[in-house]
Parts: C-alpha cells; structure tokens; sequence
C-alpha cells in the first residue's frame, strides 16, 4: 500500500452525529470520519466527469482507504484510548492498569496482592476486583518519554430552537440539543492507495482545500476544515508477517456472520485471517454501536450497521501469525471508509512495564505544546466550570455588542453575498496585522475592491470608518477584535438573508 499523510483544520464550529437523530439525546463524534473525505473525493470526480474504472478504483472497490481523522497533539496523531485501561477510584492516583493482565502471577506480584505461606487471611486479596476500579472510555492519547498522555477532544454545547417564518419567533416545543467540536484544533489522517497513480488522483482534490461539512452548516455550525499535508510525512514502517496475540482497533470494525448479518461478535478468523486463531472474550474489551451514515446524493441515511468502536481490545487465547498482507488491506467491511485498521501487540498494552504497578499517564498540560487541542483530563469540575463560564461571559458580551453595533448603523445595502466574502475572508486570519491587509489593504483588501470586486468604494470607506469608531469606543484586545467581526460579519449574513426572504 502507498500511504499518504494529511492535516485538516477545523475552522468553524463542527457537529457530527454518531446515528441519525432520535427523540433521545444524540450524541457527536469526537474524530471525522474516514467516509466524509471519500464522498468529498467522489463529488469532486463525479463533477469533473472522470471515466467510470477510475471512479471504481478511487471509490468503491477497495483499492483506496479513507482512513479517519483523530486529534493532533503536536504533529502525531492521537489514539482512542484503549477500553482495557482501567483506574483506581481516587483523585490522586495516576496509574492506570490493563484488563487482560489483571490476575495474572506478575501482576498479583506487582500489586502486593499474593499471600504468604501460612497466611489464611490475605487469600482474599488475590481478587483483582476487591478495589473500586473504573474503565477509562473516553479521550485520546499518546505515548511520550514511557507515559501515557491522556487528553480530549475540545467541544462544547449549545441549545437551538426551530423557527417560525409565519410568527417570525421560535417554535414551541420544538428545541434541540447539539454537541460540537470547537474551531481551531487540528486533526490527522491517513489515505492508503494500492498504486502511486490513485494517490496522486487524490492529493490535488484535498491539498489545500476547504470542505464543508457536517450538520447545520447554514447556522451557526458552518463545518468549514481546510486540508494541507504535513510538511514532516514520513512513510510507514515495511510491514511483515507477524506473531501477536493482542489487537487494538485502530478504528471502527465492522464484521458480517456467516447468515450475512452485522455482527458483534467475529471469530478469530475474520479477525486475523489465521483460521487456528481463538478470541478470549473474557479478557477482550470491546463495545459496539449502531451507525447509519448519510448519503447526501440521495439526502436519506443509509442502512443501519452494526459496528465494533475503535479502542476496543482483542486478546486471542494463544499467539498466532498474522500476514503482512492482512496487517495492511484491513480486516472486517466497509475499509475504503477508514474501517479495519488493527495494530498488534502495541507496546501501550504488552510490555512489562505497562502491565503493572509502574504504568503511570499524564495529561497534556502545556497550551503552547498541544496547540490548544488537548482539555486536561484532570482538571476539578469548578477548574472545567470556570474555564467554561468565562468563555461563555466573552461570546455573550461579543453577541452583544454585535447586536448594538447593527442597531446603531442599521442594515446598509451591502449584500448578502457581500457580506458572505467579508465573512470568508475574516474568519481566516489570525492577527490584527493579517486582519488589516485581507480586508483594507488599498491594492488586494476585499473591503476595498480588491479580491473578487465585492464592495463598492464607498461601502467599504464607510465600514472602515465605523471599524476604527468601534473598536476605539469598546476598547477590544487583539484575540476580541477579529472574534467581534466574525460574529458581527456571519450575524449580518443570517439577517440579510432573512430579510431576503421576507421580502420574496
């Protein structure tokens, strides 16, 4: 297989659901999706006409994988964390301890837990499970200098409401609860190809993109990722056949049984392709959901799968090889969306010194490393409440002003086209310095006439002038001052737009 390294950048807020929505609460996915970049691919081929076998090749019969996009800590590409990893139930402990060596004669040895000769009492001690012990499901990981750094994915929630057009109001009764991933964090993912000259049929469809994607892009959510390839995209190790006895999921896993239903439950054979392989369920730690992805060509959901979610550990009752060729193609359905990557006896649940009492994690602490992907995993709820309620009095008080600027100068006749560009454009930048020259520069800025032609001259005089009146009235910092006018630039779309609509 040729592999092929790619970044994406979330740059609005992003909701994926995990199935199609219910009366229950619905729950968002934390990672995108391998299947999201495969149907951007396949729009852009089908749109530009490419021959039916190229399409084939790319899209459906297996000879290209679309691999899912996990967060970024640094460069490297984060792993769900393993369902084996279990905790003590105590706010100063740090250690974390496997499911499938739980027991075993190291581990009781590690633990104190064996007892002496002559000691009736202490049997009672040899039960791994007398202690309060929680499974750690949720966040991401990665292994630095023999720890565990443990972080997730930052979200955060809102509550909408639909509307009326008739009352021009909400609706009653009807509000709905959506999770989202928060803009800013950077997010990995790999595309494997049999042939190089798949590869490079793809790379300039996503090299340098911007996708939209994902729910409620018309709202407040717009689901923009742009895509870039790492500048550091090493290839991947020269795989061989392999001797392992425990598998994690890399990624979802999919499996059918022999009647040809989804199933749970794989036998050692679809699992490794080695038909001597036997699954221990009793130490194995899986979970399994349902997942219906949606198919925007025919705007329905398609069929319900039964799918096995990544993090999910697999312990076979004796070492078995495993072919090189298996360990590449994936095993299970679905791979040419990302599904049935496995990696084998990862040294995060195999060695020694992970098995025992010494395996320790940290959490990722420095912003300035991790680029504000990581939320600390050991942060106090009032720490979480906190960070969360300033955040929330910022936003609030950038709404508001927002509100009061567009009363106070009113709804020119810029359009809402126009005020689409402005928006495009301004969400973009990062510092005042880029702020300026994307929008006001004499020769290129947008506001002046010069990308695309957008505003007239004296539209964007007069924007300017209101700019500097505004922000030297409400005294903003930098990081406060380009979050005003994206808010204000997307508020002025949505209302330009109602307004079109009322008056048709």
């Amino acid at each position: 297989m040729f592999k092929q390294a790619f970044t994406c950048k979330v740059q609005e807020p992003l909701i994926l659901f995990k199935k199609a929505k219910t009366e229950q609460t619905t729950e968002a996915l934390d990672y995108i999706p391998g299947s999201v970049f495969r149907g951007a691919v396949a729009a852009k081929l089908f749109a530009e006409g490419i021959e039916t076998s190229l399409i084939d090749d790319i899209i459906f019969n297996g000879s290209v994988q679309f691999g899912d996009a996990h967060i970024c800590l640094g460069e490297q590409r984060a792993l769900q964390m393993p369902f084996s990893y279990y905790q003590e139930v105590k706010k100063d402990n740090d250690k974390l301890e496997v499911f499938h060596s739980m027991g075993s004669v190291d581990w009781l040895k590690s633990m104190g837990l064996l007892p002496e000769e002559g000691d009736k009492e202490e049997g009672e001690k040899i039960n791994p499970w007398a202690r309060k012990l929680k499974q750690k499901r949720d966040g991401y990981f990665i292994l630095k200098d023999g720890k565990i750094q443990s972080f997730l994915v930052e979200t955060d929630d809102r509550i909408k409401s639909a509307r009326s057009v008739e009352n021009r109001a909400s609706k009653n009764g009807l509000m709905y609860f959506y999770r989202f991933i928060e803009a800013g964090q950077t997010f990995g993912f790999e595309i494997r190809a049999k042939s190089e000259g798949l590869l490079e049929e793809i790379i300039p469809i996503l090299k340098d993109q911007e996708l939209y994607f994902g729910k409620s892009k018309q709202a407040e959510f717009g689901g923009s990722v742009s895509i870039n390839i790492p500048e550091t995209n090493k290839p991947g190790p020269h795989l061989v056949d392999k001797v392992a006895q425990v598998l994690y999921a890399d990624s979802n896993l999919c499996f059918l049984n022999k009647w040809g239903e989804f199933t749970s439950a794989p036998t050692g054979e679809q699992l490794t392709g080695n038909p001597h392989a036997e699954i221990d369920w009793s130490k194995s730690q899986i979970r399994f959901r349902t997942y219906s992805p949606y198919n925007s060509y025919r705007q329905a959901y398609d069929f319900e799968r039964l799918i096995i979610e990544k993090g999910s550990v697999f312990v076979l009752k004796k070492p078995v090889t495993i072919s090189a060729e298996t360990i590449e193609n994936g095993v299970g359905c679905f791979l040419t969306e990302g599904f049935g990557r496995l990696i084998l006896n990862p040294e995060f649940l195999t060695k020694p010194v992970y098995l025992h009492k010494t395996f320790e994690f940290e959490q990722a602490t420095d912003s300035s490393e991790n680029e504000g992907n990581a939320i600390n995993t050991q942060d106090s709820a009032l720490d979480f409440l906190e960070r969360k309620y300033a955040k929330l009095q910022m936003e609030t008080e950038l709404y508001k002003k927002a509100g009061e600027f567009m009363k106070s100068h009113g709804l020119d006749s810029i359009s809402a086209s126009q005020w689409g560009a402005f928006y495009q454009a301004v969400r973009k930048v990062q510092t005042e310095a880029e702020f300026n020259i994307t929008l006001f520069d004499e020769n290129t800025g947008i506001c002046t006439g010069g990308v695309n032609n957008s505003w007239r001259k004296k539209n964007a005089e007069k924007l300017l002038q209101d700019k500097k009146e505004a922000l030297q009235k409400e005294n903003f910092n930098e990081a406060n001052r380009i979050d005003f006018f994206r808010i204000y630039s997307k508020r002025m779309l949505s209302e330009k737009r109602r307004q079109k609509h009322d008056e048709v």
